[in-house]
């Protein structure tokens, strides 16, 4: 059975625009989210004025940007102003260039009116920028109008903790971690994108709890591998030929999906690779997975352990405790 088209061709939202195209499943956590979003609305209506602090947790391709474009939408709606930055303002002269074009005027003459800030933390933010970004967030939280001024941000656990190294100020910030989707929502998941080709079936049951085990429930990588199958469809999808997809391509498309250097690309199917042929996709420690990749690759230790971090926090590698007292590091493509 053919599509229209590939429901899946995009697995990472990154604008409002792209937003508005696709359905927005809302999970459990989500739900709490919208509840809260929900109230704090139905108080500013009514003239109460409660300044927010929240702060959106979890792994990349959890769905954290996506969930702030969900809150700007329901924010839209209601007009209350939004202003959503993909860059940290290191201070308000900053924060004015990166929001003007949206606003016009300086973060303290936003607080006239109430305003929702919205911060989606970059992967990649270096000491000094995070520092400096927690000095002007302590400054707008002090500010006299601070009561009209909302502060929602998403950021990956790594962020956060690393925060705390200059300033305690997000510890003042009520934290909700997203969690990977479980089966049923994974099932949503699939369903409401085949909807948009009026084909909710497409995928069978056992296809689908495939897709679950390969991208363990992380929204993106579902995207990804439900799209991989989309493309690689022969007319007549069968689980034997989605689990020969999956064994082949998976993890090169998931790659490809997450990383837009492409030279990262290259060093990190390479560390795959190494897992497969030197180890049988599995590494007894993470100590000899290391060191051959020294061997082969000649990068440093501290590179190699921060992008096999990377690799797990994608959902490509899984690393678990064993060996002698179950103190190793075993690293292993499921």
């Amino acid at each position: 059975m053919k599509l229209k088209f590939n429901p899946f061709f995009d697995a990472g939202i990154a604008n409002y625009e792209q937003y508005k195209q696709f359905p927005f499943l809302i999970s459990s956590n989500i739900k709490i989210i919208k509840n809260r979003i929900s109230q704090e609305i139905e108080q500013i209506e009514n003239g109460y004025l409660f300044s927010d602090r929240l702060i959106l947790l979890g792994m990349r391709g959890v769905g954290k940007t996506s969930t702030l474009f969900f809150i700007q939408d329901m924010l839209k709606k209601k007009n209350i102003r939004t202003i959503l930055l993909s860059r940290l303002p290191e201070d308000a002269e900053h924060f004015e260039i990166l929001a003007g074009e949206e606003i016009g005027v300086g973060i303290f003459e936003l607080s006239k009116k109430p305003v929702y800030i919205l911060i989606d933390f970059p992967d990649d933010i270096n000491s000094k920028s995070l520092k400096n970004f927690l000095n002007f967030l302590w400054a707008v939280i002090t500010h006299k109008n601070y009561n009209k001024i909302n502060l929602i941000f998403a950021m990956n656990i790594s962020h956060y903790d690393k925060s705390f190294m200059f300033s305690e100020i997000l510890g003042k910030f009520l934290t909700i971690r997203l969690e990977n989707f479980n089966l049923e929502e994974t099932k949503e998941l699939i369903k409401s994108r085949l909807r948009l080709v009026d084909c909710e079936n497409y995928f069978s049951d056992e296809i689908i709890q495939l897709i679950y085990d390969y991208s363990k429930g992380i929204p993106r990588n579902i995207i990804s591998a439900c799209g991989l199958l989309v493309n690689l469809d022969n007319g007549d999808l069968s689980l034997d030929l989605a689990k020969k997809i999956f064994q082949s391509k998976y993890i090169e498309q998931l790659i490809n999906d997450r990383v837009e250097d492409t030279n990262e690309r290259l060093l990190f199917n390479r560390m795959v690779n190494i897992l497969k042929e030197d180890f049988n996709n599995k590494s007894p420690s993470q100590e000899e997975y290391v060191k051959k990749i020294e061997e082969k690759v000649g990068i440093s230790r501290v590179t190699i352990l921060k992008k096999i971090d990377y690799l797990e926090r994608i959902g490509v590698f899984r690393i678990s405790r064993g060996g002698y007292n179950r103190v190793e590091k075993i690293i292993s493509i499921e």
